[in-house]
């Protein structure tokens, strides 16, 4: 019996780390932006990762996050430069918004 409470004590350990926490969806997506400008707690960035690592739904959307974000940066080196094919129309609509208001 021991044997087993000690095995689902390190199973949970793993998952939540030694705070024993783990991050919400909701909490995931505020974060998002203190992780990627690095701007977490090691403890933060840890309880973050351990996230990413068992939530599918999350790290797609961070890997979609981090294609916007770079083809953002894509369309905008150049105030000339004209808009690759590969950027959404409606991101393009969100950011000339976004500079309007």
């Amino acid at each position: 019996m021991n044997a087993i409470i000690e095995y689902f004590r390190k199973l949970m350990s793993s998952l939540f780390g030694s705070t024993g926490r783990m991050m919400s969806c909701a909490e995931f997506e505020s974060f998002i932006l203190d992780y990627l400008d690095d701007d977490l707690t090691p403890e933060q960035r840890a309880i973050f990762e351990r996230h990413i690592a068992a939530c599918d739904a999350c790290r797609d959307y961070l890997v979609g996050y981090q294609q916007t974000v770079a083809l953002g940066q894509t369309v905008f080196t150049s105030p000339e430069a004209p808009v690759p094919r590969e950027v959404p129309e409606e991101l393009v609509e969100g950011i000339l918004k976004a500079r309007s208001s």
